[in-house]
């Protein structure tokens, strides 16, 4: 059984003229893909930014994303990942007394790929899950920690109670296993793909969420491809499908995807200021030319 069904949008942050965590603008965002029929969010991963905040520049825009979301009625995932156990679990209780529908965290980076070993990493997150009464799922994204799971890791993390994965590996071997995995053992498990490329496979397998980046500046277009699929227009699902992939890679033109989305959002009349250094947003001839690409595409900001 899933706990989240649905598309989730993966907003990046808002900041205010003076660099701040900007609150407002986190919910003019969250109203933004939620008013376009995006159910959920996972914030805080990669695309908002989490690696450049203090831990309480995190609390803040957690609070912000939460009560935003209550507010929408949105289920809400907040990313608590950090090099030490400490940390994580201090941001898990917060997020947990502001309404987070659950938390999840990267494997402890930084040392992750060179030195820790299993239990190292399981230690880590028996020690959230115990921690916490809201589900802790594990965010899986080898680019950015150097870590691979296999199937004998992810079996021992669903022994020490992680109820959940926001998957973000792109090994499609490695999703359709786990897939058999919880269906063959009948497991309560949330595994949600986190990257549009591995939504047919999702979808074809029943999974019931994914995530999707191209879903925080084209909200409209995410569901209408996750609406089409589920209303049996195979063709119309393919053709969208196809667009988010090519999306993608325009949204990168120029660098960050999520860089990208500031500029992108404030042509489509949603505010949220400039993305935090060393991140470097788009100009405006940058804009001009993705503007005129999208157009192409049937886009329009």
């Amino acid at each position: 059984m899933s706990n989240f069904s649905g598309l989730f949008a993966t907003p990046v942050t808002a900041y205010d003229e003076s660099g701040n965590i900007d609150p407002k603008g986190i919910r003019t965002l969250v109203e933004f893909v939620s008013e376009n029929g995006v159910q959920n969010l996972f914030c805080l991963g990669s695309w908002g930014g989490f690696a450049l905040m203090t831990n309480d520049e995190r609390k803040k825009a957690a609070e912000a994303y939460l009560k935003a979301s209550e507010d929408c009625g949105m289920p809400c995932i907040i990313n608590v990942a950090s090099t030490t156990q400490r940390d994580a679990i201090n941001l898990a209780k917060h997020a947990e007394d502001f309404g987070a529908s659950a938390v999840a965290s990267l494997v402890p980076y930084y040392y992750s790929s060179s030195s820790y070993n299993e239990k190292n990493i399981l230690n880590y997150f028996d020690e959230l899950v115990s921690s916490t009464n809201v589900p802790v799922h594990l965010y899986n994204n080898p680019r950015t920690t150097g870590f691979n799971l296999n199937m004998q890791m992810f079996k021992s993390l669903l022994d020490v109670g992680v109820s959940g994965m926001k998957d973000g590996g792109g090994d499609i071997s490695m999703l359709t296993g786990m897939i058999d995995f919880i269906n063959n053992e009948k497991i309560d498990f949330d595994l949600i793909p986190g990257t549009v490329s591995l939504m047919p496979i999702a979808l074809l397998y029943g999974l019931k969420a994914n995530m999707v980046g191209s879903s925080v500046v084209f909200p409209e277009l995410a569901v209408s491809a996750w609406n089409a699929w589920h209303e049996g227009d195979i063709s119309k699902f393919a053709q969208e499908h196809s667009i988010l992939m090519k999306l993608r890679k325009v949204q990168e033109t120029f660098g960050m995807g999520s860089a990208s989305c500031y500029k992108l959002l404030s042509m489509r009349g949603i505010d949220i200021g400039v993305p935090r250094k060393p991140w470097i947003g788009l100009s405006d001839a940058q804009a001009k030319e993705i503007s005129d690409t999208l157009k192409n595409m049937g886009l329009y900001l």
